[in-house]
């Protein structure tokens, strides 16, 4: 299958299901982001807990393992993580045994799971949420910033960024500019 359903907490029969890579399912961790990499890492195996240094990888994808710096930082979005899914009552627990952690739930929750997790920059999930809205159509900056639920000028850096890697077309100049996929017809 695509997805498996993972159920977490105690035993018994669970209605509510969590989808980690929509984000109605917690509309405050944004996909992409951070906690929600993190989310996914932890997400990833559902028998083994994992190693600082994986959840490390999942978080920073093209930065390299520094055995100073990096614990601190995978351990304060852990705690951050912790803290959110707390403060918006998602059923969902962080647990640490012995320096490995791994997903836990307060009460009975499936989890849906996709078959393969890609852990990625969180450039490419916002520009594949973007495309899954603007499939065929231009869009603007301010109209990509919307969708995305960022600033103006961080929805402009993504475009350029994405630009360089020829993954968007821009048309235009100025205020006039729109942007594209490249597999898109010009509406």
């Amino acid at each position: 299958p695509e997805n498996y359903l993972w159920s977490l907490g105690e035993k018994g029969v669970s209605q509510e299901m969590l989808d980690i890579l929509q984000s109605e399912s917690n509309p405050s961790i944004k996909l992409g982001q951070a906690l929600h990499r993190t989310l996914q890492c932890l997400a990833s195996d559902f028998y083994r807990p994992l190693r600082v240094s994986t959840i490390h990888y999942a978080i920073y994808p093209e930065e390299f393992y520094n055995p100073f710096s990096s614990p601190w930082r995978v351990h304060q979005i852990l705690k951050r993580l912790r803290q959110k899914l707390k403060r918006d009552r998602v059923p969902l627990r962080v647990i640490e045994t012995g320096g490995l952690y791994s997903l836990g739930a307060i009460y009975a929750v499936k989890l849906k799971v996709p078959k393969e997790i890609r852990f990625q920059p969180r450039d490419d999930f916002q520009l594949q949420r973007l495309r899954l809205v603007h499939t065929a159509d231009a869009f603007t900056v301010r109209e990509a910033a919307k969708v995305l639920g960022i600033a103006q000028p961080t929805a402009l850096k993504l475009l350029q960024g994405a630009l360089a890697k020829e993954s968007v077309e821009r048309n235009g100049k100025g205020r006039a500019t729109t942007y594209r996929f490249p597999n898109q017809k010009v509406a």
